[in-house]
């Protein structure tokens, strides 16, 4: 065979690939694009009864698994995750998934992605949840502060615990200075009235998405400010009351020894002197009651 018969035949051969898409060149159709996926919507996080944390989110269509990622500090960059305080990442995982052996500290923040094709979707929403009070009691209606280390009634006195519905039952009432005192030391159940500082650590402010006790930084109290939201746990203390003060057991700078004592909002961390002795009658406020743990 001549060379012009082969080249011939080459060209045939060539123009014969081209017309069934065997070059490939041109032609796009058989490659598949791969998509970062979208990353979970209305994802969702509640500490349970012993202080793990149980997350929730929208299933992301098509993805089959997802990650999550948390850590004490809500600045928290998921590229970085290991960088940042008490933090983790938890890979293939579906919702809803509960985070087990956390370890102490008064708040977590959470984020979720979706993984397809080893693809990572950016991180959801930023979510805070306080995981430093636990359930102790076998009716639900006392819970220990992991961090303090003391332990509280959930409702004001005044108030009954229902557990079927987790919440307390009725309104605070209002009671002086000498029936305040008058709990301190009882046998049963170890109560007392609590002092000013232990009566703070119940109250944070929230700016930013940012959660921070008072009493664990330098404000003793939450600013007010329209930004700023503030008050207690209403998971672990509902039906709380806040626009009545509630009674310690710390006398008022200046006035030791003449029964004034410190009260203390329950909005803001804020007090102010109140009371005129263990056996006045006159000082109208909220109790709750606390004690230590026993070791």
């Amino acid at each position: 065979m001549n060379l012009s018969v082969r080249f011939s035949l080459f060209s045939v051969l060539i123009a014969a690939m081209n017309g069934c898409g065997g070059s490939g060149d041109g032609n796009n159709g058989n490659i598949t694009q791969v998509v970062q996926p979208n990353p979970p919507s209305s994802f969702d996080a509640a500490s349970e009864n012993n202080g793990d944390v149980r997350l929730s989110w929208s299933l992301v269509e098509g993805v089959d698994t997802y990650n999550a990622y948390y850590s004490t500090d809500p600045k928290m960059d998921i590229n970085n995750y290991a960088v940042y305080s008490n933090s983790g990442w938890i890979k293939n995982i579906t919702s809803p998934y509960t985070v087990k052996g956390l370890a102490v500290a008064p708040v977590y923040y959470f984020i979720v992605t979706a993984v397809d094709n080893n693809l990572e979707s950016k991180g959801s929403q930023l979510i805070p949840i306080i995981t430093r009070y636990e359930i102790v009691s076998q009716e639900n209606d006392v819970v220990r502060d992991k961090v303090t280390n003391l332990e509280w009634q959930r409702c004001s006195l005044g108030q009954t615990w229902n557990k079927g519905t987790q919440d307390c039952d009725g309104v605070a009432g209002r009671y002086n200075t000498k029936i305040a005192f008058s709990y301190n030391g009882l046998s049963s159940g170890r109560w007392r009235l609590p002092s000013m500082a232990e009566l703070k650590s119940l109250i944070y402010c929230v700016e930013d998405k940012k959660i921070s006790f008072i009493g664990s930084s330098v404000k003793d109290y939450c600013p007010q400010k329209a930004s700023i939201t503030s008050g207690v746990a209403k998971n672990t203390f509902p039906n709380t009351l806040s626009v009545i003060p509630y009674h310690s057991s710390t006398e008022a700078e200046g006035y030791e020894g003449k029964g004034v004592y410190q009260m203390v909002s329950l909005i803001n961390g804020s007090t102010m002197g109140g009371g005129c002795g263990r056996n006045c009658e006159v000082t109208s406020v909220h109790l709750r009651f606390v004690r230590d743990v026993v070791k």
